[in-house]
């Protein structure tokens, strides 16, 4: 079933990877992946993808060239919607994603995450996007905390930076 509130509305898609490391390839939901359920959200609901904008980058950033692209085109008034993959690929900040929801919503911009099927445009939506961020945000301090403690182990376990040993006498 299309959704007649698309009608004439343009999209713009964001995309966003932390490093070059994950790819389709080594098993991550890489940017391939994500432009591709963009494009067919967007085919299926007859919504008119203008483009897709791609960010390799920590979500927890507090600015991103992708996401300043984003509102440089909200503000020449070129974006209707704009569509993420999912909210833990888009933002790992609840501050920041914070801020990016006000933006749109002072800008009546509607935020669409495909894969949660949450929109912007309702109240349910928007309880559900910051449920979202919630457990983003809490997904990050865990990661953090993982690649603290690993780092920490291969230290006291002799290993140091990129899993060189310590030289014999150091």
């Amino acid at each position: 079933m299309k959704d007649t509130d698309f009608i004439n509305k343009r999209a713009v898609g964001i995309v966003r990877i932390s490093t070059t490391l994950q790819t389709e390839e080594n098993g991550g939901t890489g940017v391939q992946f994500q432009t591709e359920k963009l494009t067919q959200y967007s085919n299926l609901n007859d919504l008119k993808l203008t483009k897709t904008i791609t960010d390799v980058a920590s979500g927890g950033l507090s600015t991103r060239d992708g996401i300043e692209e984003l509102k440089k085109d909200i503000l020449d008034g070129l974006v209707d919607i704009v569509l993420i993959y999912n909210v833990s690929r888009a933002f790992r900040s609840m501050i920041h994603f914070s801020k990016f929801y006000e933006f749109l919503n002072k800008h009546n911009i509607e935020l669409i995450s495909v894969s949660e099927g949450i929109r912007s445009s309702s109240k349910t939506g928007s309880l559900m996007f910051g449920i979202m961020i919630s457990i983003a945000s809490f997904e990050k301090e865990v990661i953090t905390e993982r690649m603290v403690s690993g780092r920490i182990t291969k230290v006291s376990n002799g290993v140091r930076g990129f899993g060189s040993k310590v030289p014999f006498g150091y």
